[in-house]
This record gives structure tokens, sequence and C-alpha cells, in this order.
């Protein structure tokens, strides 16, 4: 009984989390500070020289989630690579697709007909007085929430990680010249 509580809960998890994708590209560092994740909305809105962006974040989410919820994914995926700040380059939302419905009509008589520019024949309805009525197209989009941001992290933070990094880089290959090279003979 337990087992299926929790593959319940797991599947329920992964069909919410599946409409939702975060691509992110960038640095990871490790979040000690419990401050919560500052959000702007713009570029013009973050400080200047308070904030260096270390990677890049491609949301995706089909239309069946709000704002709310995209913003909340990105803040977790914010959350789990360490970051202050979140910059919203650009939200929009985009037609991934678009479909025409087609409404039969109310008609209970009809003929199959083969006009002279198709070569398959079709259905074609007719009202109670025996005229063809007109269907009733319908346009639907498919949309999807399309998000672009940067994560930041401060710039002291930033700088002290890539002193440690440039102290822990080693030169792990020793360059010799070849023995009759131009460089050897300067060396002799």
């Amino acid at each position: 009984m337990q087992i299926c509580k929790i593959l319940t809960a797991g599947f329920l998890a992964a069909m919410l989390t599946g409409c939702i994708s975060v691509d992110y590209v960038g640095q990871t560092y490790t979040r000690d500070n419990p401050a919560p994740i500052i959000w702007f909305n713009d570029a013009k809105s973050v400080p200047p020289n308070d904030y260096q962006p270390i990677g890049r974040a491609t949301v995706k989410a089909t239309a069946d989630y709000d704002q709310e919820q995209v913003r909340e994914a990105i803040l977790d995926e914010a959350e789990k690579r360490g970051v202050d700040a979140v910059q919203i380059v650009s939200a929009q939302a985009v037609e991934v697709r678009k479909k025409e419905i087609s409404d039969p009509g109310n008609s209970n008589f009809g003929a199959r007909t083969q006009p002279q520019s198709r070569t398959a024949d079709y259905w074609e309805p007719y009202d109670s007085f025996g005229k063809p009525s007109k269907r009733q197209v319908h346009a639907s989009s498919v949309m999807e929430f399309h998000v672009k941001a940067l994560f930041l992290v401060k710039k002291e933070r930033y700088e002290e990680a890539m002193r440690k990094f440039a102290e822990e880089q080693r030169a792990t290959i020793e360059v010799t010249p070849m023995p009759n090279s131009p460089a050897a003979k300067k060396a002799q």
C-alpha cells in the first residue's frame, strides 16, 4: 500500500513538472545564504555593478500553467544553482500550433459528393429542406510561454569563486621544444 502511494505521488509530480521545462546553461554555486532570491523583471531594475551573470535559463511551459507557476519553476531552478538574483530577459506567449475545428452542423441528412477538384469524396451536410448547410469553422491555437532569464550572483561571490578557481589551476602539460626546433636552439 505504501508503494502505491509513493508511485502515485511520483506520477503526479512527473505530470505536473512535465509541462514546464527549464533548460539551464552556466555555473552552479553553493547557496549558504538563506535570503530569498531577488526577482528583476528587466535589465533596468538590476543595480549596476552589484551582480554578475553566471548562467541563463530557457523556460517553456504550456498554456495550462499561469505566470506564477512559471515564476516558481524558475525560482526552484535558481535555488538549485545557488544564485542570488534572477533577471528576466524576455517573456512571451508563442503560438506553437494552430488547428481548425469544423462543426458538422445540426443536419440530419447528407450525401457523399465528389467535387471535380478533389479525388476523395467527403460528406456534405444538408438541412431538413435538402439545401446544403454551411459548416462553422473555428480556429484554435495551442500556446506556450517562452521565458529567457539570466541567473545572477553578487559580484563579491563571483570574484571569490574566480580567485579560488585561479588558485586551483595548475599547468598539467609541460611543454618541451623539439630537439631541432628554433626554440630548442635558443634554449641551448
